[in-house]
């Protein structure tokens, strides 16, 4: 609530000083009349006016303040006390300059010559007030010059504004800019400007060039729509991105395919934004190349298909069950281990009170509070009778700390052991585990990461006795930074993160010699905060060895398979060789036919073996490039100049037994194409054409312009050697064969491989 200040005129018990002329006019009591009554006028007004500039002197919100000619302070108000932080005696004694930093003084002192002393007035200008404190107050000030009545200088004064809060928004707006450049520059995302009307690029940042192999120069002024750089693979994207934008002003999470300035397609995932830029409608839009994480998705997919079969086909009971206690999923194996008929009907049941006898059951196999161990109690079945289990489950938490569900894997242990014995054998097994298991050594730590407790292996393993290893932080690590991110990763599980699987770290024996620990580490949780760590170090330096050697052992073995199919190639080559020879010195045409036939179904295997002993991979071989040899050799073997042999489709990988006989089937259809389907003619064509449909399915085709089969004969009746080995590979390979109508003979075989 305001309050009015009293004038220090009207204070009681004060002495006033009254206006010339003013008592005067009062006491002879004739303020209005003659001479005096007109300067007693003019003393009011004075007066009047004076008060007014008093008020608004007292109450503006600036800062004002008056000096003389040397700078001193003679008049200032009440914001400008608050500004500076000294009070008025202090004030008094000083000048302005005295307020005013140092590196002020010069620009200051030309403004007041050049500016105040030339024209009377200062533009506004921009400096700083050296508060009491020392705090810095930036202000915004025009200095006036006073004149006497003669007109020479007798001081300053001036309107002072404190500018710290238009200073903070400034650059708070100049920080604000900055990041935006380099967010737009920096992001490794492509981020673009282009014109809403017709697509050309106005601006790129680096993100975009590095995706793209385009530079700011190719781009800049150039559009992105086909006919000029054609980034869009699709034209259909592009629409559905202008429509987005021109219905709802921005466009978010849309897919599509980009061509590269190399020609490679990639997929990227945009973003973009209608704006205004000078006037002008433009997109801004954010792309992110997601090929990669494409194609770790399907590798994912796959991985999970993998691993569904895994946990599907495992002996041991795989669950997922809710913390109240009903089954989101089971595997067979469990369906089987607890008696029931179907997943649908274990699914079903409430497991407090169906699948254990008693609440103390339930209560011994419950697992202590977001932890994850192993334990071993007894279930009902479902016919009633009980079944001892050992389940490994944990709880999965969410990022609320809540638990989302259990998990575990179950097994059947009750022909192994009955109950309290197997209890009993159980507390002693994990005795033994830790105590005396040689090449792993077990761990507890507290909170701060000190360890306290070792089991004696570790002496076994290390050379140090526990005592020893419990006083040792960083373990003897032999790699600094394995040490830090070692440290790191305790630190981070005893803040309460969750970081899954083992870390590997070679470590220092007390005699020297490196060896490789890898730790599993869990932590160990009371009210739902971690206080403390459990773990196990297992010595894999032996295993790493064997897996080393096991390594140079396959890489051995693959030579010496390759050089197999060498020989294999090689010898069949020379029977190809002798059989030519054979078929150069036989009299009669039939014999030299039948030499070059077999000799051509030979060669149809070797050439398998020469493709297995130029890949790596001896399980799969190219039935495109494969076909494409074969035909050649097909080709020039019966001499055909005038017949054109093709092949197409795509690259179709088989594995070796089904590759052989699809060679074979080629052979004796290319030959019989070429030795009988263009009777009494130079020029034809032969077509073959192999590829993958889906799945396993694989469908090859042989086809000419032949003269074709006789009408109404059935080729699966004909008693030729090469029709009947085709028909019988064909039903070794479990396929199917088709003759389709039209000119020539066109085969069609499917198969599975």
């Amino acid at each position: 609530m305001a309050t009015t200040r009293k004038s220090p005129l009207a204070r009681k018990g004060k002495k006033t000083t009254r206006h010339p002329g003013v008592g005067k006019a009062r006491r002879r009591g004739s303020p209005v009349s003659g001479k005096t009554g007109s300067r007693n006028r003019e003393s009011g007004a004075a007066i009047a006016k004076t008060s007014w500039f008093r008020l608004v002197y007292e109450g503006m919100t600036d800062a004002f303040v008056r000096v003389d000619m040397k700078g001193q302070l003679k008049d200032f108000n009440r914001p400008f006390v608050q500004m500076v932080g000294y009070d008025a005696r202090e004030l008094r004694k000083m000048t302005y300059s005295d307020l005013t930093p140092e590196q002020w003084h010069e620009a200051e002192s030309d403004i007041i010559t050049h500016q105040v002393l030339t024209r009377g007035y200062s533009e506004l200008y921009e400096k700083e007030y050296r508060r009491k404190d020392g705090s810095i107050v930036p202000v915004e000030l025009r200095t006036v010059l006073l004149r006497n009545g003669r007109g020479r200088p007798i001081g300053m004064w001036a309107l002072i504004r404190d500018c710290t809060a238009r200073k903070h928004v400034e650059e708070r707006l100049r920080l604000t800019e900055e990041k935006f450049a380099k967010a737009f520059h920096l992001s490794p995302d492509a981020v673009n400007i282009n014109r809403l009307s017709d697509g050309v690029y106005l601006a790129i940042n680096e993100g975009f060039s590095k995706i793209t192999g385009y530079s700011a120069a190719e781009v800049i002024g150039r559009s992105s729509v086909p006919g000029d750089l054609g980034l869009w693979v699709r034209q259909e994207d592009r629409d559905t991105l202008i429509a987005g934008l021109r219905e709802r002003g921005e466009v978010s999470g849309l897919e599509a395919e980009f061509r590269m300035k190399d020609g490679t397609i990639k997929l990227g995932v945009m973003s973009a934004k209608v704006m205004q830029l000078d006037n002008e409608l433009c997109i801004f839009s954010v792309t992110r190349d997601i090929t990669e994480r494409r194609l770790s998705d399907e590798a994912l997919r796959r991985s999970e298909a993998e691993h569904r079969h895994l946990i599907e086909t495992m002996p041991d009971g795989v669950y997922r069950s809710t913390h109240d206690g009903k089954f989101l999923e089971v595997n067979p194996a469990m369906v089987k281990i607890l008696g029931y008929s179907s997943k649908e009907e274990l699914m079903a049941i409430d497991i407090p009170t169906q699948l254990y006898f008693t609440a103390t059951d339930r209560e011994s196999a419950a697992l202590e509070e977001k932890l994850e161990e192993m334990a071993i109690f007894r279930l009902r079945k479902k016919d009633g009778s009980e079944v001892w289990v050992e389940d490994h489950g944990r709880h999965v938490l969410g990022n609320d700390g809540r638990v989302l569900y259990h998990e575990g894997i179950l097994r059947d242990v009750t022909e192994r052991t009955k109950g309290e014995e197997l209890l009993r054998a159980s507390e002693e097994r994990m005795r033994a585990i830790i105590e005396g298991t040689p090449q792993q050594f077990f761990y507890t730590q507290d909170a701060e990461g000190n360890t306290t407790y070792v089991s004696p292996t570790v002496e076994h393993i290390t050379g140090y006795p526990p005592e020893v290893w419990m006083k040792q932080r960083d373990w003897f690590i032999t790699d600094a930074e394995v040490n830090k991110r070692a440290v790191q990763v305790t630190h981070a599980r005893l803040a309460g993160e969750r970081i899954d699987g083992p870390l590997m770290i070679e470590i220092w024996r007390r005699d020297g010699q490196p060896i490789l620990l890898e730790v599993y580490e869990h932590p160990v949780m009371k009210n739902g905060k971690v206080i403390g760590l459990q773990g196990v170090a297992h010595d894999v330096t032996e295993q790493k060895h064997a897996e080393e050697a096991l390594v140079r052992s396959l890489k051995e073995k693959e030579v010496l398979l390759k050089e197999i199919h060498h020989r294999v190639k090689n010898n069949l080559q020379v029977i190809c060789s002798m059989l030519n020879m054979q078929a150069s010195e036989a009299q009669v045409e039939a014999v030299t036919t039948a030499l070059q036939e077999a000799q051509a179904r030979v060669l149809s295997m070797a050439l398998i073996h020469e493709r297995l002993y130029s890949v790596a991979d001896f399980s799969h071989v190219d039935l495109l490039e494969y076909s494409q040899s074969l035909a050649n050799h097909l080709a020039r073997t019966w001499k055909r100049p005038g017949i054109r042999v093709s092949v197409g489709g795509s690259q179709t990988f088989v594995g070796v037994d089904a590759a052989i006989p699809y060679g074979l089937i080629l052979n004796e259809l290319v030959t019989n194409a070429l030795k009988h389907a263009f009777a009494g003619r130079e020029k034809g064509e032969v077509n073959v054409f192999v590829e993958r449909q889906s799945g396993t399915s694989v469908e090859m085709g042989v086809k000419d312009d032949g003269i074709g089969f006789p009408p109404g004969k059935d080729f699966k009746d004909m008693v030729s050697m090469g029709m009947t080995l085709v028909t019988n590979l064909v039903t070794q390979l479990n396929g199917t064969i088709t003759l389709m109508d039209g000119d020539g003979a066109h085969f069609v075989i499917r198969f599975s491989a």
